[in-house]
């Protein structure tokens, strides 16, 4: 697993998958649009050493924010920093959020809605250039 999307919005996901689909990723892709079960999971596969490589995760979604499903990963702060890059994805790019996300020490960077195919090439090496 290298990429995990959450996003509330089941047809954004869709439109996600279909991109890394498009770049021949998307054996490598988990997506959650309920943040609480994307929480369960990633705090299960960090548990057992298996970080994501990439995060993208929808910063507005009703029940748990982006922001609140970060606060949750704290703990797993070491681990996540060593291994994951976490992108938060949002259609307003509201000059607070923008703030909160350059000081966030889990956030490699705030993207605006939507994701597109040279977000991903970015990102792609980004991951490279991680390790």
């Amino acid at each position: 697993m290298d990429f995990v999307l959450i996003d509330d919005e089941p047809i954004t996901l869709f439109l996600y998958k279909k991109l890394f689909q498009l770049e021949g990723l998307s054996d490598k892709v988990i997506a959650f649009d309920d943040p609480e079960e994307a929480l369960e999971f990633l705090q299960q596969q960090i548990s057992s050493g298996q970080v994501p490589q990439v995060i993208f995760l929808d910063l507005n979604m009703p029940r748990i924010s982006g922001w609140d499903l970060l606060g949750t990963l704290e703990p797993y702060k070491e681990q996540l920093q060593a291994k994951c890059l976490i992108y938060l994805l949002t259609s307003s790019l509201a000059p607070s959020d923008i703030a909160r996300a350059k000081e966030h020490p889990l956030v490699t960077e705030l993207i605006q809605k939507p994701l597109e195919r040279h977000i991903i090439h970015k990102v792609q090496k980004n991951m490279r250039g991680s390790r």
